[in-house]
């Protein structure tokens, strides 16, 4: 959340981080909010927020990893 590369993206990070974290606490303290809460703020905004990250900032791979991955899967004519 801390290496997002606009202000736009660390402020939606932290909405998502929040979201997530009041929704964890939340949903252990009071488990009549757990039926409602628990899949929206522990499985959509996870999920939202990992897309936000993978889209939005460069890889963790090495450049020369992604090469090697790129051409194996087209020697293997596409995704295995």
């Amino acid at each position: 959340t801390c290496y997002s590369p606009t202000g736009a993206l660390l402020a939606a990070n932290s909405a998502c981080c929040g979201l997530t974290a009041v929704t964890f606490f939340a949903t252990n303290l009071d488990k009549s909010l757990y039926e409602r809460w628990h899949p929206l703020g522990l499985h959509l905004v996870p999920g939202l927020w990992a897309a936000l990250v993978a889209l939005n900032n460069p890889s963790l791979l090495p450049p020369a990893v992604l090469q090697q991955l790129a051409q194996a899967l087209a020697a293997a004519g596409g995704w295995l």
